[in-house]
């Protein structure tokens, strides 16, 4: 028992003084080409991953309840399948949401769907935005 309080302890008054690491964060970059994400820790890029724009075959958006609060998430489906949630707390968010309707055609703009994924509150509010139609044959 004794070891584990010491641990405690020592884990209680690393982060009482400030020397947690500092907590990884997603920035988004979009371009004419697609999507950059890159995962920062204290500044330095750590890991980039690249999507264009026509990797992207669908684009959902719902609503994670947080007990106290409301994180809007969208997710884009690409090859593989493979999928990618991003969400409003990442830096680069509204650009993103700026720019989806110019290179995905067919995807409304933002502030068309907004309202009704953050309202009403505490609900999921899913829907898919954007489905890239399957080239013919």
């Amino acid at each position: 028992m004794m070891p584990r309080l010491a641990s405690l302890w020592r884990s209680l008054k690393t982060k009482l003084a400030g020397k947690e690491p500092a907590p990884t964060a997603i920035a988004l970059e979009t371009s004419n080409i697609g999507i950059v994400l890159r995962s920062q820790s204290g500044g330095a890029a750590v890991q980039e991953r690249r999507v264009a724009w026509s990797e992207i075959s669908r684009v959902a958006v719902f609503k994670r309840d947080l007990l106290t609060t409301d994180l809007l998430c969208l997710v884009l489906e690409l090859p593989g399948p493979q999928t990618l949630e991003l969400h409003e707390e990442m830096v680069g968010w509204q650009p993103l949401l700026e720019c989806l309707h110019t290179h995905l055609p067919g995807m409304p703009p933002w502030h068309e769907w907004w309202g009704d994924l953050a309202f009403p509150a505490f609900e999921t509010n899913a829907r898919v935005l954007f489905e890239r139609k399957a080239a013919a044959p």
